[in-house]
């Protein structure tokens, strides 16, 4: 609009010395003319402006996409380095346990590296796959060993021989098997106290040390088994385990009055679905702690 005046203002005065002064109406058209004539150079150069604005800015866009692009990019790369790495130790470790023969440890860890899928841990992915097959042939042996102390009836050995399967090659499918023979074998009073050891053993393995010293405690306390060398080794277990226990039930009442308090906390704040999500994970981690009695009242 400002080069629409400037325009007329230079217009008006040859106009008034072009001696048409009385020519009223053709002046008028005159003005229309020109004022038509300089909007639509001005809406030309807005319209021009506006297109090169859109222009930069779709460049700008193109240019951010292409940068995020190639960060994407760069994290994926990053990210699938490091867990190969990941898998490259882990696989280490596993081979070294299965060299040592730590089944149980090993059988973990590639069971793990069996799933893999990040690129470049294709043959560590096979080795461990086949040596997941070899775990369950070591397991159909020890089954195997186990039927002929059972025939022998050298039952020790057979508890023996299960309880390996069970604990050692508990990765193998054929885990299940020796824990339902080992069940069976309960039902014979020469050899429960075995059994219940093994049971015992088993909890204890899998880290329940709560669990099994109360198993060891049955064995150690039943009149059953009271002049057997099981009863025998069931209170020197108990000896052991107990300390421990008492160790872990103290640094679990700690942390399950840490999760209290921030159940309270949330509640305070009138957060009540996330005090909630919290009091369900105070009762799942610590069922037998006061902090989670006293929440359940």
């Amino acid at each position: 609009m400002r080069t629409l005046t400037v325009f007329l203002f230079l217009l008006l005065p040859s106009l008034a010395m072009s001696g048409e002064d009385g020519k009223a109406d053709d002046l008028d058209g005159k003005i229309k003319a020109m004022r038509a004539a300089a909007e639509q150079k001005s809406a030309a150069e807005k319209a021009t402006t506006d297109e090169a604005k859109k222009e930069a800015k779709k460049k700008a866009d193109d240019a951010k996409e292409k940068e995020g692009a190639k960060k994407s990019l760069a994290e994926f790369k990053q990210s699938t380095l490091d867990n190969l790495g990941a898998v490259k130790e882990m696989f280490a470790k596993a081979e070294e346990d299965w060299k040592n023969k730590k089944y149980m440890e090993g059988s973990l860890l590639y069971s793990s590296v069996a799933t893999a899928t990040v690129p470049g841990s294709e043959e560590m992915v096979e080795t461990s796959r086949g040596r997941l097959v070899e775990l369950e042939e070591l397991a159909k042996e020890r089954l195997k060993a186990a039927d002929d102390a059972d025939l022998r009836r050298e039952y020790a050995k057979e508890v023996d021989e299960l309880c390996f399967v069970i604990t050692e090659l508990k990765a193998a499918p054929s885990k299940t098997v020796a824990l339902r023979r080992l069940a069976a074998l309960r039902g014979r009073p020469d050899v429960a106290a075995m059994v219940e050891m093994a049971e015992a053993q088993s909890l204890e393995t899998d880290g329940k040390r709560d669990k099994a010293l109360e198993a060891y405690r049955k064995v150690a306390a039943s009149p059953r088994y009271e002049h057997t060398v099981e009863a025998l080794k069931a209170r020197k277990k108990v000896a052991e385990l107990e300390p421990t226990v008492k160790t872990d039930e103290a640094k679990d009442e700690k942390e399950a009055r840490l999760l209290l308090l921030q159940v309270k906390n949330l509640l305070s704040n009138g957060l009540v679905k996330e005090a909630d999500s919290k009091a369900a994970e105070l009762k799942e981690k610590y069922p037998k702690t006061d902090a989670a009695r006293g929440l359940s009242q």
